[in-house]
């Protein structure tokens, strides 16, 4: 092998060498980037969601007037504040319950429900609508036969919901095609004189 042979294959080494180095620090430039966009959508979405896209409610006295319209007075003492919504598409359900003075819920009852709806209703709550009320703490479930709705899993929800006592309003607010698939439930239960707030998107 003569001398320019030797250069020559020295010479492609080199920008072989060189070429191999370039797309290194290429990729990882690549990787350095995608990291950062995604760093940055991650800090986004945490810093502009909604609050209620929490597993606690920030404000939860903010909350229940903005969806109900209705004023939760100071005195009003909070049972539960809890929201399951999360994810890219907000799924979940948020629930807000307060207990107060029996002078207030009367009042709340003789007034017009939230909503422009006409009346309040008497329950039990139609399955349609109070099984998407499940906090994933028990998996909710409803049927309805002869004897009306009944509901089981959560000891709690399952009490509300089925009790012939309580007075409730709904708003639907999913597609035609999807009743119920979203929607709003305000549920006042006389004798605990408590009022309870369920917003779900499914």
């Amino acid at each position: 092998m003569n001398g320019v042979d030797r250069e020559m294959r020295t010479s492609v080494w080199r920008k072989l060498r060189a070429s191999i180095v370039l797309l290194a620090v290429g990729f990882l430039g690549i990787v350095i980037i995608v990291g950062g966009i995604r760093l940055a959508f991650d800090y986004f979405l945490r810093t502009n969601a909604p609050k209620r896209f929490a597993s606690h409610v920030m404000n939860p006295r903010e909350e229940f007037e903005k969806a109900t319209g209705i004023l939760c007075p100071l005195s009003s003492q909070l049972i539960l504040s809890k929201d399951t919504h999360g994810g890219m598409q907000g799924d979940g359900t948020l629930c807000i319950a307060w207990t107060m003075k029996r002078e207030i819920i009367s009042r709340w009852l003789a007034d017009p429900p939230p909503w422009n709806l006409k009346e309040w209703k008497r329950g039990p709550v139609p399955t349609n609508i109070g099984v998407n009320c499940s906090l994933e703490t028990r998996p909710l479930w409803a049927v309805s036969d002869a004897t009306g709705p009944r509901y089981g899993g959560d000891q709690q929800l399952q009490e509300l919901l089925g009790s012939k006592d309580v007075r409730y309003v709904a708003k639907n607010r999913g597609p035609s095609s999807l009743p119920w698939h979203n929607g709003n439930l305000l549920i006042i239960e006389t004798t605990t004189n408590s009022a309870w707030l369920f917003v779900w998107d499914m």
